[in-house]
């Protein structure tokens, strides 16, 4: 009973991993669509770094600021857990940029959440 167990949560592990990685897929053939459309050059990495990323990126290297600073938007709206386990992550991983550390730990959080999902929905 045990190992009929583990064999299934081995094929939901990997189901969720092809789903991710699907996902990742079409993110990276957009990426040409994308410039095509908008007449740009812009790199996977930028555009995986637009909006709310460039609010994280900023804390993660000058802090918070208070609204009228720098930005009338108040960065300090975002929670702080976040761009401290990049930094860390970031320290552990020192090869990978902010960038890059933040995209690899958001993806595994993703993953991770949508293990957590399924296994909950199969629950009820």
């Amino acid at each position: 009973m045990n190992r009929l167990k583990n064999n299934e949560n081995c094929r939901l592990l990997l189901k969720i991993l092809i789903i991710f990685a699907i996902s990742r897929l079409i993110m990276l053939i957009m990426v040409p669509v994308y410039n095509g459309i908008m007449g740009t050059h812009r790199s996977f990495l930028f555009l995986m770094n637009e909006w709310d990323a460039k609010k994280y990126a900023y804390i993660i290297n000058h802090g918070y600021t208070h609204p009228t600073d720098i930005d009338p938007q108040a960065n300090w709206a975002f929670f702080p857990l976040f761009p401290v386990l990049i930094r860390w992550f970031k320290y552990i991983f020192f090869f990978l940029n902010y960038q890059q550390a933040g995209i690899l730990l958001s993806s595994i959080f993703t993953y991770v959440t949508g293990l957590y999902l399924v296994k909950t929905v199969r629950l009820y």
